[in-house]
């Protein structure tokens, strides 16, 4: 059973409701994404823990009536990697209709389930981090005190912005 879109601003996937991603609400998106996508079994997949088989290639075409035995055959034959594409399929769908519209050309050169969750934590997370610090390393070198302000309580700014330059750089 897929995801099922009740309306354009929340996805639903069985117990699972959550708003869609919109571009300001990645944090809590992306943990109700990977709790749905772990109620599907298929999360280890998105993490690439999951890694694709090695692609065995050439597929047979569906041309003659005759073509059709050859296919079935041949997804006899390459059971895991027809299983895999399946729920990278899947995920792909279930991420991107949990998403506005607005979220997808970002994800459009994603041919993986995985590629897809790293293109939306680039945009999201990632590269957010980086204009954070920027702007906690300006604030921090544009910090003056501000008369009548106690000098501890001024400190307590210069630490407070210490505190969120480390935990953006991970130091």
């Amino acid at each position: 059973m897929g995801l099922a879109l009740t309306d354009l601003h929340s996805s639903s996937n069985d117990a699972f409701k959550f708003p869609k991603l919109n571009g300001t609400n990645y944090a809590e998106w992306k943990t109700q994404m990977k709790a749905a996508l772990q109620a599907k079994y298929i999360w280890l997949l998105v993490e690439g823990i999951d890694a694709a088989p090695s692609d065995p290639g050439v597929r047979p075409t569906v041309t003659d009536p005759k073509d059709v035995v050859t296919l079935a055959t041949w997804k006899v034959d390459h059971k895991e990697y027809m299983e895999w594409i399946k729920n990278d399929q899947a995920a792909q769908g279930l991420m991107k209709g949990a998403a506005e519209p607005s979220q997808w050309p970002h994800v459009v050169s994603a041919t993986t389930a995985t590629a897809m969750w790293n293109a939306w934590k680039k945009v999201h997370q990632d590269d957010l981090q980086v204009i954070n610090v920027h702007y906690y390393f300006e604030e921090l070198f544009t910090l003056k005190f501000v008369d009548g302000m106690s000098m501890p309580d001024h400190v307590a700014r210069i630490f407070d912005l210490r505190n969120r330059l480390m935990h953006r750089t991970g130091s």
